[in-house]
């Protein structure tokens, strides 16, 4: 086992891209006898208003990340409250038994059996400016996951630990490479205009004029080198400047 890592971390040091990385960690979780997992990351510290950002790279199944998100489960999700208050694996099958856990939030648990997702553990990650997630999920029984865990979770753990470590690095890398980075202001036009806002809407939420957010995605156009603000959204998303 130990060696699946050794492995796993020097492939890391390798990748060029974030797309390298997931296939990478689906590799090494796949050969632990894991497939499904999903990686969040949420800044803690120096963001602007509305833009908690929230880049996920997941291969959850589609249908039931599209339910989570559709019945809002962020703000109830019990694995998220002990995964903030946690620097060690949270598994969910504490959870699901814990007294303290209220009805409504095991709800999410149930459903997730329906998706396939029967078992899983969350790595929680904490860094100066950031809370990052890693779950993992398995479609095993009950007691063959509780059996193969305690043998797997150190290395799990230790191995997410080191795809944040890189996924952030190459994050890091490809906003230093933009020339003429956004302004907060800017990135915050840009956030809100990805979300679904009009101008007007996100001079309400940013407590400013409708003119000037024009003004900030006029000139965040011009700093991106495109010529219409879906062009600027997609381009910042994909120069890690903002995450709808």
């Amino acid at each position: 086992m130990h060696a699946v890592l050794t492995s796993f971390i020097g492939d890391l040091e390798q990748a060029r891209t974030v797309d390298e990385l997931e296939q990478l960690f689906l590799k090494f979780i796949g050969d632990l006898g894991l497939s499904v997992f999903t990686y969040v990351s949420l800044r803690t510290g120096g963001v602007a208003e509305g833009e908690a950002a929230r880049p996920v790279i997941s291969n959850y199944p589609e249908e039931w990340r599209r339910h989570y998100d559709g019945q809002h489960y962020e703000m109830v999700d019990p694995v998220l409250d002990r995964a903030a208050a946690s620097v060690v694996p949270v598994m969910w099958s504490d959870l699901i038994y814990d007294p303290t856990v209220k009805g409504d939030q095991k709800i999410i648990f149930h459903e997730a059996r329906e998706f396939g997702l029967t078992q899983g553990m969350t790595i929680p990650i904490h860094s100066r400016n950031s809370f990052a997630i890693v779950s993992l999920a398995s479609d095993q029984p009950d007691s063959e996951f509780r059996q193969a865990i305690p043998h797997l979770k150190h290395l799990v753990h230790l191995g997410a630990l080191y795809y944040h470590e890189r996924v952030s690095a190459l994050r890091e890398e490809a906003v230093r490479d933009v020339l003429n980075p956004l302004s907060r202001r800017e990135r915050e036009a840009l956030l809100w205009a990805a979300r679904g806002k009009t101008a007007w809407e996100t001079g309400e939420i940013l407590s400013i004029s409708e003119n000037t957010v024009k003004q900030y995605l006029k000139s965040a156009m011009e700093k991106l080198g495109v010529s219409s603000k879906p062009q600027a959204v997609v381009k910042a998303i994909m120069t890690y400047q903002i995450f709808p």
